[in-house]
């Protein structure tokens, strides 16, 4: 069976949807609903911005950012905000409606931004669409090379206890074993300690947090 091409698929679902959060989000949903759910992540994200306490002139990574939609509660706190997402029309609409932010278009699994290094990395539902393993390897070594040694690396996708799961052909939700393998490769482990403080404090049970190892 031949591999689903991600990047094409994303490129013309922004052509698509443009502006409309079905574009970046859950398709089988209302845009009314889509916009709902990222009012709440975006409230959260903030809320997580404030517990880590993240300072004003810090930097913050959006892998897969999309049409921006997690960018207001970053660039609000005073973070240097840099958007990457591969479709030109997400960065050129992304662009117009934070120009405070920096939008790159580029694929994520090959960003190279020499010399940069942030204090936040976050994603959201973005690596479960990395359907390809070896593109998949590249994203996290992408973010090892880019997360600070203090750093955070937040990520909102499904985790599987057991095996992965394929339910569509642009979906693969990997197992808790896959991520610990490719984190590891990397220099990278999930940080339980500081996911659990933060998920008591109200962060989504979907959040895990990624920090280099000590």
């Amino acid at each position: 069976m031949t591999e689903l091409d991600t990047n094409a698929y994303w490129r013309k679902r922004h052509d698509d949807f443009r502006e409309n959060s079905q574009g970046v989000g859950n398709l089988s949903l209302s845009r009314t609903q889509n916009d709902a759910i990222y009012e709440r992540a975006r409230q959260q994200m903030a809320a997580i911005l404030d517990s880590l306490g993240v300072a004003s002139g810090g930097k913050a990574l959006d892998l897969g950012c999309g049409i921006g939609m997690m960018a207001p509660p970053i660039i609000e706190r005073g973070l240097e905000y840099v958007g990457v997402d591969v479709s030109p029309t997400a960065i050129e609409i992304a662009s117009s409606s934070h120009p405070n932010g920096n939008f790159q278009c580029s694929d994520l699994t090959t960003l190279a931004l020499r010399g940069t290094r942030f204090d936040i990395i976050l994603e959201r539902t973005v690596f479960i669409h990395l359907v390809s393993n070896q593109k998949f390897r590249a994203a996290v070594r992408v973010v090892s090379d880019h997360l600070s040694d203090s750093g955070v690396f937040l990520i909102h996708d499904k985790i599987c206890v057991g095996e992965e799961e394929r339910p569509a052909p642009h979906v693969v939700f990997r197992s808790q074993e896959q991520w610990d393998e490719c984190l590891g490769l990397y220099g990278l482990e999930f940080n339980s300690a500081l996911q659990r403080r933060l998920h008591e404090r109200g962060a989504s049970r979907s959040l895990s947090i990624v920090t280099k190892k000590r």
